[in-house]
Formats: C-alpha cells, structure tokens, sequence
C-alpha cells in the first residue's frame, strides 16, 4: 500500500520543496521558515526513496530531485567549504538521501552514480581541517565507501569484462569500474592521508587534555562510527583491496618521501599501512621495516614534544597492527622495546597505546609464554602503575584484559611468585578504584570493571591451582568477590552474577578441603535459582563440586537446600536444563548411594509422575529413566518410597501399581536409547530387580519376555566391547561423563585421556568416583542371573508360563550368556 502511494506522495512533496527552495536561493525574510519546511519535506522525501518507491530508475520525480541537488552545490553539496548548521542542514540531508536512494536501489541508481561519486570523491579531496563539515564530508564519504563496497557492481570471479551479459547490475558496475581508475584511486588515496589522516591540533590539544578520550576516538575505527576519519580509513581500506600493489607502492612511496620535519604527515602515513596491513604483508617486510624505521622511534627518549609522542605512539601501535607477520626472534626485542614504556612516568597515551601492543601480541597464537617470562614481573607492575593513573572505564578494561591474557598464557611458576601482590592490586581495585568519580557516576560501568577484576582473578586460580587458593590473600579476596557478585539485590547485575559464579567453580575445583567460607556461600546459590534459570548449568556444576569437595559434610548442611533446588527445576526448565540436572543427580548418587536416593525420593517421584502425563520430551525421559534404574539398583526401599508417593502425596495400592508398571514398560522401551552400555545395565539389572519382587503380579510379569529382550542386548553389546577391533560408542558432547573425564567407553581411564597433561585435583577426585561407582561395578550376568532365579523360584508356574512364550532365540541366547 505505501509503495503505490509512493507516486502520488512525490508529486504533492516535490513542487513544495521546489518552491521551498526558490525562495532560498532569493535569501528572503521567508528564509529561515523556507528552510525548516524543506528540512521536512526532504526528510519525507528521503523515506519514500529509501522504503516505498519500488525503483528509482526513471522515475521522473526522483530525476527531478536528484538533478536539483547537482545544480544547487552551494545548498546541498556544500561539505567542503563548511558553512553554519543551519547551511549545512540541506547538504547533511541530500547526502542522506543519496546514500539511501543508492544503498535500497544500486542498479536503478546507476544514472545518477558518475555525477554523485565526482562529487563526493571531489568534496573529500578538497576537505579542510576547521573549516570544512565534518559531519557533511562523512555522508559523502559513507557514500563512496558503499559504491566502492556494493557487491552489485562487482565483476563476476573469473569474467575478464568482455564476456558478461550487459545487465543493469554489470552497466552499473562498468560505471564504478570506470570511475575508479588507478590515477583517481592513486588521487583519492593520497588526499584521504593527507588531509584526513593527518592529527588535527585540536586532537593534539585533546591527547594533551584528555588523553583516554583521545584513545577512545582513535580506536573509533574499529566499530561502527559516524566520525569521517572511520569512515574514510573503510574508504581506503575498500580502494586497497581492489588496486592492492598500485596503492600499496603508492602509500609506500609517500611515505618514504615525507620529510623529517613533517612528522604528523608522516604518522598519517603509517596510519594508513597499519590500517591496510593485510594488504601490505606481501609487500612489506614488518620485521625489517620494524628494525630499521620503528625500533629507534621506540627507543628514543620521551620527548616533550608532541611530535616526538605522535611519532613513539604509532611505532607502538603499528606493532599490534602487525601482529601476525612478527617472527619470534623479533618479538622477543619488541617484548623489550614495549614493556618498558608501560611505567608510571610515560605519556599516558603512548602508555596505553602500549597495552594494547602488547595484548595483541600476547593473544595471538605464536604467542610464547615463556619467551615473555623475563618480561612478566615488570608487567604486572606496570599494568597497577597505569590503573591508578586511568579515569575511564574502558582504559581500566582494556589494562585488566590484558592482564587476564598474559595470565592465561604463562607458566604457573612465573605466575606463583606474585600471587600475594596482584590479590592486593585487585582488592584496592576492587575496594576503591572503582570508585574515582569519573567512574562512579555510572553503577553499569563499576560493574563491568569488577567483572574485568573477577575474569582476571578466576583465570589466576584457574592456571596456578591449588597453590592459587592457598595464598591468604586469594582467598581473602575471592570469598567477598563471590558473595557480593552473587547476591540477588545489591549485587554487581547480570554479567557479575556470571563471572562471580564462574570464580566460584574454579574455587571450588582447586581446593583441597572443604572449609566453612566456602559452605557460607552456598546460599546465595539457592537465592540465584530460586530467583531464575539463567545459569543453571553452572550453578549444577557448583552443586556437584560443593558435593565432591564437600563430601559428607556439606550434604549435611545443605541436603535440603540440595532436595528445594530440585525439586524447583524439574518440570520446569527446557530439555537442555533438565537433562544437565539429571546428569548432575547422577553425580550425587555415585557419591552418595542410598543417602540421595531417599533425599531426592520426592525428585524422582515428580519424574514419573510428569513421564506418566507424557510431559517430557523422549530425551529427558530417558536421562530420568537413568536415574530412577540406579535408584532401583542402588536402594531398592527408596524406589518403593517414590512409586508409593504420588503428586506429593501417598499413593493408593491401584496408584502405585500403576506406576511401578509405567517404570518397567518405560525401562523397556527406551534401554536401546541410551549411548553407551553402563546405562543399558542400569536398566537391564533394575527390571530384574523389580521383576523380582513383584512376580506375583500376573500383569508385571507378562512383561517378562521384552525384559528377555533387553538383556540379551545388553549382553550382546558387553561382548562385543570385549572385541580389541570394533569402535567403542562415544558420549554425547557435554555429557556428564565427559564432565568427569571420560569418554567412549565407561572404563576408559581418565588418565589415557589426558596422557599430554597431569590430571588436576579435581579430575582425580571425579575418576575415583567413577571408579568406586557401586553399580557400575556391579556384574551384570552375575545380576541377571541371580534375578532371574529368583523370579523363577518365587512364582514357578507363572514364569514356565510366561519363558514359554518368549522367542527361542532368546531364550538360547540367554541359556548361553547366563
């Protein structure tokens, strides 16, 4: 409907805005309001071009509008020669238009492509620091930038030109193709360096005055920004790519031939390498060019000139451009050249110019560690120095970010030394540094950095160990850090909450015992869950280590609180949240067999009675068919509790038939299901556990000849795991017993997974688990056996009755295993 009123809608707007500009260009006292209606009416002009007109291919009235702005530069195209805002409100308009008129249509554009490009490329190559519209000149810029960026009009891969269709798309790209020369590329390209790479005074004045803002505005290239420098280094970047070796000698050349005086051109220059570094490392060797242009530059003296700083700042800068192309030997003498610059009486722009070297380097993947070793103390010492001289928020992340990637790749015995120092430099941060006024203001913001704080202190204890949380002041600072991060009023927010838990974890992997720190806390766990789900797989993760490191003890406490948590998540997160619960119960009953069986009775109990309304997807149904087969397997008393329990309630005798046969048909049909043969088992030695007391019931025992079934499966698939050749079945990513540390098969050592590496406290503490499992060990052919015998010597007749019509297959299959 708004496309066909299009039409209609141009024809009332256009002759308006005509007129409105006629009595412009006469400059009338109807001026100023002459102005505002055509600010309006351009306005809806633009959106009809944008979002209702189907094609701007010849429409009349976009013809007429387009040509308008061409013949009318000093009102619409008037970017370079600047002007008051109320000037420069038309040309920000027209650019808009333009730009929407193109981006929504590039073929039907094409007509007005070869007037607009001469015209914004020739604003851009006239652009006057201070005088010209900053704001202006960027819309022309964003224009050019996307016809030279528009995948349209570029030729097909692998067409010379002479061989395509003529097409809308491919005249419109013969159009661009002959706009963009190698001498207007070569042209434009060293005009944009000149005079829109080049620092302004008033960015020098603001390095000066401001210097984290003056960061903060440098690394504005890096996201989407509205400023014209971005915008023209995307520009450059686009014309680098399609005429690489031309431009590429060409910025080369410029550079080479920049006298020493002019130092600000210059660093334009290597502005423009570092931004196009991909482009330039077939041609450049960094490793030479460092040595040679940039390693004296680092080297020299601080100076007091601001040049000098300029010059020092982008050396630096350009070493984290080119990362990748640095060997090793080279970085070694970068680790010298750079760490030195991070100390307290440096400019404070060179200073974290320098972090942000030196993180680049530190997270790429060559990156080594022990290579850096030398350079770690002073560091560490430098990114503290430099927090308490930083007053935005973004420069104290950009030094804990760091911090936390030089942390993640060192040796623990670099790190150990410094445990003690670091832990205060946090709480002070974490204390008071937070709180500057500058960043004060802003609660979101003294969050983010305490989230930096907490990432920095996990990966700490997360690569020393077990030593980490022996420190006194690790562990001074870490408790207050989980408790106020985990709090659900008055806490750090969402994100805190995250890294505040994920801490929490990596606390609890690396202590050797149990302590009462750590058992306070744990009610701020229930607080999280009973609030909501958010991170429910961590916070199962927690309970599980607070149940192996706590053992015994923490079930003591906490054992309530362990049976609440459940009790609230089952049938009442999705599948991935119910079979993560289900894996992390599985967890508690190898620990503690019988203790959790009859904790967690009112658990399983609302699992069979949401499997019974068919409430469950078949994915989750089966995990709680696992839990309910060990319960079987492991407490037989705490099985009949929950079958006699329905809804909460005590279930009548028909009630609880009823289930207990729900149970078994259910075991039946989805043993198959199950990756892996130790749940296969769990099934298989829990039918015949039930089967076995309740023979007497002539229903239940009609089920009798499946339950045959489902054990000559299993002790098929235990055979053939017992064959060296045949592939092992792996568990499903994520599975709990990956968790644990095993995969493929259920004995697979944990120790043969981990062979590079000593498995840490934790893994060791899960393997013997694993190991001790009472009905993992438990031999199942032994189990058939006996429950078999027993169903038969309680109720002869009706098992003779029942084996009598099972298949003979199976039956000499069984014969023969058992």
């Amino acid at each position: 409907m708004y496309e066909a009123m299009a039409p209609e809608l141009l024809s009332c707007l256009l002759p308006i805005w005509e007129m409105n500009v006629a009595n412009i260009l006469t400059g009338g006292s109807n001026w100023p309001r002459s102005l505002h209606t055509a600010k309006l009416v351009m306005k809806s002009i633009r959106q009809i071009l944008a979002h209702a007109l189907p094609s701007v291919e010849g429409d009349e009235f976009a013809r007429r509008y387009f040509t308008r702005i061409l013949e009318l530069p000093d009102i619409f195209l008037r970017g370079a020669q600047g002007g008051s805002d109320e000037e420069m409100a038309l040309s920000k308009l027209a650019a808009k238009s333009v730009i929407e008129a193109q981006n929504r249509h590039p073929t039907g554009f094409r007509e007005y492509l070869q007037p607009f490009l001469e015209v914004y490329s020739s604003l851009l190559m006239k652009y006057d620091p201070g005088r010209s519209s900053e704001k202006a000149e960027a819309l022309g810029c964003v224009f050019v930038k996307n016809v030279v960026q528009c995948p349209t009009y570029r030729r097909p891969i692998g067409s010379n030109g002479d061989d395509t269709e003529v097409t809308p798309a491919t005249a419109a790209g013969s159009i661009v193709e002959a706009f963009f020369s190698t001498q207007t590329c070569v042209n434009l390209v060293k005009e944009l360096i000149a005079r829109i790479f080049v620092l302004t005074e008033s960015e020098l004045q603001s390095w000066e005055n401001d210097p984290e803002g003056f960061i903060r505005d440098e690394e504005a290239a890096d996201w989407n920004s509205d400023k014209l420098r971005p915008i023209a280094e995307a520009l450059y970047v686009s014309l680098l790519s399609r005429h690489r070796d031309l431009l590429v000698g060409t910025v080369l050349g410029l550079t080479e031939s920049v006298p020493d005086s002019e130092l600000l051109l210059r660093d334009a220059c290597y502005r423009a390498i570092g931004r196009g570094c991909y482009e330039f490392t077939t041609t450049l060797n960094f490793a030479v060019w460092f040595q040679g242009q940039l390693e004296p530059q680092l080297k020299a003296p601080i100076s007091e000139d601001m040049r000098g700083k300029v010059a020092k700042a982008r050396a630096t800068w350009l070493i984290g451009q080119f990362v990748s192309q640095i060997p090793r030997d080279v970085r070694v003498i970068i680790y010298g050249d750079l760490v030195p610059l991070l100390g307290d009486r440096g400019d404070l722009v060179i200073r974290l110019t320098t972090v942000g070297a030196l993180t680049a380097l530190v997270e790429d993947l060559d990156f080594d560690g022990n290579d850096y070793a030398p350079f770690f103390v002073d560091s560490i010492s430098g990114i503290f120095q430099l927090s308490s001289a930083t007053e935005e928020t973004e420069s104290l992340s950009l030094l804990l970010q760091f911090a936390t990637s030089l942390i993640e790749k060192s040796e623990p015995e670099i790190i150990r030394p410094h445990l003690g120092r670091m832990a205060r430099e946090l709480m002070t941060l974490w204390d008071s540094g937070v709180t500057k006024q500058s960043r004060s203001d802003d609660l979101g913001s003294k969050n983010l950095i305490r989230s930096s704080i907490v990432a920095l202190l996990t990966k700490v204890i997360e690569v020393v160990g077990p030593d980490a949380v022996k420190d006194p002041d690790i562990v001074k600072l870490s408790y207050p850090v989980i408790y106020f991060g985990t709090l659900t009023e008055g806490g750090g927010g969402v994100y805190l909450t995250e890294d505040a838990m994920d801490l929490w974890l990596v606390l609890l992997h690396e202590l050797e015992e149990y302590v009462e720190d750590m058992s306070r806390l744990f009610p701020n766990l229930v607080g999280l869950l009973r609030r909501d789900f958010d991170n429910l797989k961590v916070a199962l993760d927690i309970i599980v280590a607070y149940a192996v490191v706590g053992g015994a003890a923490f079930m003591r406490t906490h054992g309530q609180s362990v049976l609440d948590i459940f009790l609230a998540i089952t049938g009442n997160v999705r599948d991935r949240g119910a079979v993560a619960a289900s894996e992390a119960i599985e967890v508690l009953l190898q620990l503690f067999p019988q203790e959790v069986s009859k904790l967690l009775a009112p658990v399983f109990s609302t699992m069979v009675d949401l499997m019974m309304a068919n409430k469950e997807s078949t994915l989750v149904s089966k995990n709680h068919d696992n839990l309910i087969a060990r319960v079987v397997v492991q407490d037989y008393d705490a099985f009949e509790m929950l079958i006699k329990t329905h809804q909460g309630q005590d279930a009548s005798p028909e009630v609880a038939r009823e289930r207990m046969l729900f149970v078994v048909r259910d075991l039946i049909d989805k043993t198959d299901m199950h990756w892996g043969t130790l749940r296969k088992r769990l099934s298989g030695m829990a039918l015949c556990a039930i089967m076995a007391r309740n023979n007497a019931d002539e229903v239940m025992l009609l089920e009798l000849p499946m339950m045959l079934n489902v054990l000559v499966q299993v002790l098929a698939e235990l055979d053939e795991e017992k064959e060296p050749d045949l592939p092992q079945e792996t568990a499903p990513a994520g599975h709990l017993v990956t968790f644990i540390g095993l995969n493929d098969n259920d004995e697979q050592p944990l120790k043969e997974m981990h062979s590079a590496r000593k498995p840490t406290l934790y893994q060791q503490r899960l393997q013997r688990i694993h190991d001790d499992d009472f009905a993992a060990n438990l031999n199942f052919a032994e189990v058939c056996r006996s429950g078999l015998n027993e169903i038969r010597n309680r109720n002869p007749a009706g098992f003779d009755a029942v084996v009598a019509t099972a298949s003979p297959s199976i039956l000499r299959q069984l014969q023969e295993r058992i």
